[in-house]
């Protein structure tokens, strides 16, 4: 079992690994299109505002993100995997060619970063919401019980439990 340390480097497959984890230092990541292997350009923590920042409006790129809800034995984890393909690219010569190849790798890159509950594509930052994905979240997953375990208060809550997490995890390297 990995204790997420620093001490190790961050290959490819260890970070696919934290953000499949139920609890770790990350939970969301952005890979290159790549029809064989997973090739991370960023990876981090936190709400999708963190995440939108990172993204590039003349690139496409692939993301995988833990979307998380409640705390301790009540928490429930979901991850959002999402093909980022930016409209502006197709109005600039050569980056629409470029934009449709790299979108074909889509069903490749659903293989490398599986498993994943819902799988998204996104072509406007307006888009990249917590709001707008939790609603999606609430029409693919089977509920069972309370419908208000998705809510944005819901994700801040298990946020907070990761973030505690996190903090224990840099106390005890410091160590």
């Amino acid at each position: 079992k990995d204790d997420w340390s620093d001490d190790r480097p961050w290959t490819p497959e260890r970070v696919l690994a934290a953000i499949h984890a139920e609890m770790s230092p990350f939970n969301w990541g952005l890979f290159k299109p790549s029809q064989k292997e997973v090739k991370p350009i960023k990876w981090g923590h936190g709400s999708l505002n963190t995440l939108r920042e990172e993204l590039k409006d003349d690139q496409v790129q692939y993301g995988l993100m833990r979307l998380s809800f409640g705390s301790g034995k009540f928490k429930r984890s979901h991850w959002v995997y999402f093909l980022w393909t930016p409209d502006t690219m197709t109005h600039e010569y050569k980056k629409g060619r470029l934009r449709m190849k790299h979108v074909s790798y889509n069903g490749e890159m659903q293989k490398l970063l599986a498993p994943w509950t819902l799988s998204l594509t996104v072509e406007h930052k307006e888009k990249v919401t917590i709001k707008d994905w939790i609603m999606r979240v609430k029409k693919t997953v089977v509920v069972d019980g309370d419908d208000n375990m998705f809510s944005e208060e819901a994700f801040k809550k298990a946020l907070d439990e990761e973030n505690k997490y996190i903090q224990q995890l840099k106390i005890k390297e410091k160590k």
